[in-house]
């Protein structure tokens, strides 16, 4: 780099303005807490004030012999196109991630100007440079307490709606079939006193369903859920679900079968592995026409995140309606009160799905759907 600094004039006399000139005018400028500094065309860096070796840790002008003011951005791209808006426009001001001399990545405020000589030839980018880490930093707060401030309220009114609505309707539903039994129970005879407490049955098993996940998904929300990972088998915790759901499929004659190795084995959270698939089997009864077929499945796929490893796919199909390709992105949304019908006229409140969106995420694995409407729904998920 060039070691003398260029001639810089002084400031005219002008009134109460006092001129400052050589050594005064370098210890002005060094005095001044940001960082100032002159580059050539190709990123030479010609002059540079204490308070930009400061934001970048440089001990001294010489450490930055044979530093382009290239080498201290992160997306050098960023720089290239910076430059091609230079040369259109005479000012410019940009943020972006730099490096420190000691290989810190911090932020930076950038505005400066391209200075051009008479003949319009672009000269050298003059420029003042601030560190901004602490002020991105505390944007990024801020930004994610706004994120999680709109889930804390979704999650408010989802709750709220579910209460006022979900678990109201199936309580109404006991108290009127309760109250005709309690009015007419010496008109009835066996068979219809049978179907009274068959509809009881059915309405006692949703709310005790819905119950369920809410007190999950409470307790998952509020962080009391400890996430609790140990070896276990994974055939073994599914045929407990599928034993649990069996009457339920069997009432639309809907078969449940399973394609899991014995051998295979997951290292997680037994009690979320059993609740995401207690949900997605249930899902896929309630979505599935009568005679039709539920399947479990898994397989060994490719792990993005780490090169030649293999992690497990546990896939849940059926042979069910299916889902609009619009509808999809719907299912996993917290924001949202998507939720259809059953094959059976069966409610729902979509939280089963929002419960396993987060069981799984707690294990840093993905969960998605492959569905065509009137042909059925693959509901998949890694546990890497």
């Amino acid at each position: 780099m060039r070691k003398d600094n260029p001639k810089i004039e002084p400031y005219p006399d002008k009134g109460k303005l006092t001129s400052v000139t050589g050594d005064g005018y370098k210890h002005l400028l060094n005095n001044i807490p940001v960082g100032i500094y002159r580059t050539a065309v190709d990123g030479e860096i010609i002059y540079a004030n204490k308070g930009f070796l400061d934001i970048f840790n440089f001990k001294n002008i010489e450490e930055l012999d044979n530093i382009n003011i290239t080498d201290l951005y992160v997306d050098k791209n960023y720089r290239l196109k910076a430059i091609e808006s230079r040369l259109k426009n005479e000012n410019f001001a940009e943020e972006f991630a730099a490096y420190t001399q000691d290989e810190k990545i911090i932020w930076v405020k950038n505005e400066g100007k391209a200075v051009r000589g008479e003949d319009n030839e672009l000269l050298y980018f003059d420029g003042i440079i601030d560190d901004i880490s602490q002020k991105k930093l505390a944007d990024e707060k801020l930004r994610v307490s706004e994120i999680k401030l709109k889930e804390l309220n979704s999650s408010k009114d989802k709750f709220f709606t579910i209460i006022s609505h979900d678990l109201k309707v199936p309580f109404g539903h006991f108290i009127t079939a309760t109250e005709l039994i309690l009015d007419k129970i010496n008109e009835f005879d066996t068979p219809q006193i049978e179907n009274l407490i068959r509809l009881l049955n059915i309405e006692a098993e949703k709310s005790f369903k819905l119950l369920e996940n809410l007190l999950e998904w409470s307790k998952s929300q509020r962080g009391v859920i400890k996430y609790k990972p140990e070896p276990f088998n994974l055939r073994v915790i599914v045929d407990g679900v599928i034993n649990n759901l069996k009457q339920i499929a069997a009432n639309k004659s809907i078969s449940i079968n399973t394609k899991i190795r014995n051998a295979d084995f997951l290292y997680a959270d037994k009690n979320m592995i059993s609740t995401i698939v207690r949900n997605l089997i249930s899902n896929a009864i309630k979505f599935t026409n009568e005679h039709g077929e539920v399947i479990v499945s898994t397989k060994f796929i490719a792990n993005k995140q780490i090169p030649g490893d293999k992690i497990l796919e546990v896939s849940v199909s059926d042979t069910g309606v299916g889902i609009r390709e619009e509808d999809i992105p719907l299912l996993f949304d917290m924001g949202t009160t998507f939720t259809t019908k059953g094959t059976f006229k069966e409610s729902g409140t979509g939280l089963g799905l929002i419960l396993c969106k987060d069981f799984v995420e707690k294990h840093n694995g993905e969960i998605w759907v492959e569905s065509i409407a009137g042909k059925g729904s693959k509901f998949k998920f890694t546990i890497p």
